[in-house]
Parts: C-alpha cells; sequence; structure tokens
C-alpha cells in the first residue's frame, strides 16, 4: 500500500466513525458543507418570531393569563422574565397593552444548526391601561425599534431564549453573547 493512501484512509475511517457516534453528525456534517435549504429555515425562523410576537402581546394584554403558555416559543428564563415583567405592572394596577403594527425581519445568521440569531425592524404601539376599568393612563406612543432574538433549535422547534432590544438608529452587535 501507498504510504500517502494510510493518513487518507485514517482520515476517512476517523470521519466514519464521528459521524457514526454522533447522533447529530450528518447533520451538522450537511449544515457545514451547506448542504441545507436555508430559505426554509429563514421561513421557521420568520414564523416562530411570528407565533412568538403574537403570544407575547397576548400576555401583556391579558395582565398574565397563562392560556398559550405551552404554545409560547420561548426558553424558561424568557417566560419568567416577561411574566415577571407583568406581573410588576399588575402590583400597580396597571396592564401594559402591546400593539405591533409592523415587523420587518432583516437579517438572520446560523452559527451552527441549533443556534440562530435574527434581527428585525419592529413597531409597536404602548398603552398602559388601569387594571380594572382598562382606561389609557396616557396616550398610546409609537416605539420604533431594533430587536435581534437568539434562537435554539430544541427538539426540532425553535425557541427565543434571549431577545435584545435597540434604538431604531443603534449599531447592533455582531458578536454573540456569552453563553450562546
Amino acid at each position: 500500500m501507498k504510504h500517502w493512501l494510510l493518513p487518507l484512509a485514517g482520515a476517512g475511517i476517523a470521519l466514519l466513525v464521528a459521524l457514526g457516534t454522533n447522533p447529530a453528525g450528518m447533520r451538522n456534517l450537511r449544515f457545514h458543507l451547506g448542504w441545507y435549504d436555508r430559505s426554509a429555515r429563514e421561513a421557521q425562523i420568520g414564523e416562530t418570531l411570528k407565533i412568538f410576537n403574537r403570544l407575547f402581546a397576548t400576555f401583556y394584554a391579558t395582565g398574565g393569563r397563562l392560556e398559550g403558555l405551552n404554545d409560547f416559543p420561548a426558553g424558561q428564563m424568557v417566560k419568567r422574565r416577561v411574566f415577571q415583567d407583568i406581573f410588576t405592572f399588575t402590583e400597580q394596577n396597571a396592564i401594559l397593552v402591546y400593539d405591533r403594527d409592523l415587523f420587518q425581519l432583516k437579517k438572520v445568521r446560523f452559527p451552527d444548526p441549533e443556534r440562530a440569531v435574527a434581527l428585525a425592524d419592529e413597531v409597536w404601539f404602548l398603552t398602559l391601561q388601569e387594571s380594572a376599568t382598562r382606561k389609557a393612563k396616557g396616550p398610546s406612543k409609537a416605539n420604533r425599534l431594533q430587536v435581534r432574538y437568539l434562537l435554539r433549535a430544541e427538539q426540532g422547534v425553535w425557541r427565543v431564549v434571549d431577545f435584545e432590544v435597540y434604538g431604531p438608529d443603534d449599531v447592533v452587535p455582531d458578536a454573540l453573547p456569552r453563553g450562546f
């Protein structure tokens, strides 16, 4: 056998062993070789964020009713953060109503097959209301923002594990947060 074939055969065997022992081995290989449907994955992210924002607004508008919590495509820490904020308003006999006017997905990037970073331009109208009467405590305010969503695929379902809100003219960092 030629000496140059030994390292090539060793690398081939190592690749086969790595792919065979890792349950996500083929998926990772296809991802890193670019053999996946990027537009389908971006559509999944867009649909996930659409559901996330609809339920996010519903939780606030209802003062924290739990219907739909199991359908909320968010990680546990995001759910906790949202409901802590809602209950802060509840303690003040107020409800913060979010009404989304615009959602435009600007960019989606996939650091690996299980993680995604999405950047969206959004406009939300915020109204603070009294809990009992639902009377507005002030005028409705339009807020134009950029939101960076950090998502993970868990058991084949995309979930928002964090989101960061920036002003319309702020520079959104390209670097990923630690631990993501």
